[in-house]
């Protein structure tokens, strides 16, 4: 298996991204934290809280999809 390297165009991607994220007033709301930061990954985190719960006691989709949605962009 060949392992891929990902090198970003623009050489302060890591800064712009971080500061991008940091705008994001939803996910100071719901109190997400960018955790990892490489080149082709970002890691976000959300301690789990009972107020962004579905009826079942677990994270509701809309979060779920939220923080794949900013990771992924």
């Amino acid at each position: 298996m060949e392992i891929v390297t990902f090198e970003p165009r623009d050489p302060n991607f890591e800064s712009r991204t971080r500061e991008n994220f940091l705008s994001q007033g939803f996910m100071r709301t719901i109190g997400a934290k960018m955790s990892r930061l490489d080149p082709g990954r970002c890691q976000l985190t959300l301690k789990f809280n009972v107020t962004l719960s579905q009826q079942h006691g677990f994270f509701h989709g809309g979060i779920v999809a939220t923080l794949a949605d900013v990771s992924g962009g």
